[in-house]
């Protein structure tokens, strides 16, 4: 299991509205009590969920019973100046038994 170096909280969307292009507006607030986890730059990896080709600026390793989806935003002390990501994919990680922590990937977004 990794060690978690760093705290973050996972931030979701309240929709007031959607914009020009059909996409939810509102206002974004903490969800999750302060978690710990280890982000680290990526260097934009390439992943593959399913059929679609999505790239990830930083990876973000966390344990297992933490709730994120790929709606969600998550929010650090800066990481390479950056202090929140949108979460763009997550997965669990499998050890010889199951499922030991989850990993998501993120894009910086300031």
């Amino acid at each position: 299991m990794p060690a978690y170096i760093h705290s973050a909280q996972v931030r979701k969307l309240t929709a007031t509205g959607e914009d020009s292009g059909g996409q939810a507006t509102g206002t974004w607030a903490n969800e999750i009590t302060v978690f710990g986890c280890r982000i680290w730059a990526a260097g934009g990896k390439e992943i593959y969920p399913g059929a679609q080709m999505v790239q990830g600026d930083y990876v973000m390793n966390f344990p297992m019973g933490i709730s994120i989806t790929e709606k969600d935003r998550v929010a650090s002390a800066a990481i390479g100046g950056i202090d929140e990501f949108e979460v763009i994919f997550v997965q669990p990680v499998n050890g010889p038994i199951g499922p030991v922590y989850q990993k998501a990937f993120l894009r910086g977004i300031k």
